[in-house]
């Protein structure tokens, strides 16, 4: 009677969140090991020679070079304050350009593999689809947390010399004790991941968690935009006028000490461009934010931060996918995907069983 309650309540959170937690789990299984990949293909497009000041070409005439390989509207384009590295373009939401700063010549460009990654960072984000896509996803998250907390109450043997065969599969299983023994086995497993994977995905799918981060540890919240994202069709300037050298010139006047990146977001419909500036090991959620109009005057500057709030909120992402323990971390996560995946299955597979009508034979 005391485990009813909280079946229903995984049960139901099962269901609901099946279908996202397959398709989250198997596309950031596919995301695993991308900054190994990216290292790969990007070996001989980040280190330029540099060359004379004087005949150094603007942004603008990067962000062209890079339009001339891949059509489309730059969204963003990121320089190095070393003079050795190659500025790199964003072309829409998914696709870049690597553009040698000191001669324009583009030096690569993403291909398959970087669009495949896309896709399937739209698939674990949104299920590439906007708006509702995103909210099922945060919602999936919560559920997340809900399955994390009533599994244990559910596998938690009565008695403890029971633990062993809860958490070791046993041999010669079929249909439904099969399932429910597999699904307590990888549950035992991956609870520690799966609630990993829950709060760190809460606190980046939903700005409410990311509020309550920042309260919880007593520090300021950040600013919000006041208008949202631009999507295709509604950026202005970014490709009709040469403003993207004025832009980083009147916000490189605040620029922090010691920057290492600068990126210029092109201006959304109503707003300005803004310019963020990152220092050595410094996450983007951390960067100084410069602000301009529309007309390109300077608005408003955010200096860098380094609270307790924002060093958290700049390590969910890297705990979220492993990166942050190198290729050890990333290995472990791919393992606890993959498991969560078969465990979406096989809980599927147990409700299947549970609720499916039973055809009695005729006599």
């Amino acid at each position: 009677m005391i485990r009813k309650f909280p079946f229903w309540l995984h049960l139901v959170a099962g269901l609901l969140a099946a279908i996202p937690i397959g398709f989250v789990s198997l596309s950031g299984a596919y995301l695993a090991f991308e900054p190994q990949v990216d290292a790969w293909r990007e070996a001989g497009y980040l280190e330029v020679v540099p060359g004379p000041d004087a005949a150094r070409p603007g942004l603008d005439a990067l962000v062209l070079s890079a339009r001339s390989v891949l059509p489309g509207r730059a969204t963003a384009i990121t320089v190095h304050a070393d003079n050795r590295s190659s500025a790199e373009v964003q072309i829409g939401r998914d696709n870049q350009v690597w553009v040698d700063p000191w001669t324009g010549r583009v030096r690569g460009h993403s291909g398959l593999i970087e669009k495949s990654f896309g896709f399937a960072r739209q698939i674990h984000t949104h299920l590439a689809l906007r708006g509702v896509g995103g909210a099922v996803i945060g919602v999936a998250a919560l559920l997340y947390l809900v399955l994390s907390v009533t599994g244990p109450i559910l596998w938690w043997p009565r008695n403890p010399r029971a633990m062993k065969r809860v958490i070791w599969p046993r041999k010669g299983l079929r249909g439904r004790a099969r399932d429910w023994q597999w699904h307590n086995s990888i549950g035992i497993l991956v609870l520690p991941f799966l609630f990993l994977f829950a709060t760190t995905g809460t606190v980046v799918a939903w700005d409410w968690a990311e509020s309550a981060l920042y309260a919880v540890v007593g520090s300021p919240p950040p600013p919000r935009e006041s208008a949202p994202p631009a999507r295709s069709g509604q950026l202005l300037g970014a490709n009709e006028g040469n403003n993207w050298q004025a832009w980083l010139d009147t916000a490189v006047l605040r620029a922090p000490a010691g920057w290492v990146t600068a990126t210029v977001h092109a201006p959304s419909r109503g707003t300005g461009a803004f310019i963020q500036f990152r220092l050595p090991d410094q996450s983007i959620h951390a960067a100084a934010v410069v602000r301009l109009s529309p007309e390109g005057r300077f608005e408003s500057f955010s200096p860098s931060r380094n609270d307790l709030g924002t060093r958290l909120r700049s390590l969910a992402i890297p705990v979220h996918t492993g990166r942050r323990f190198g290729i050890v971390g990333e290995s472990v996560m791919f393992a606890a995907a993959l498991a969560i995946s078969l465990l979406a299955f096989t809980g599927a597979a147990l409700s299947w069983r549970r609720f499916r009508p039973r055809i009695r034979p005729s006599l």
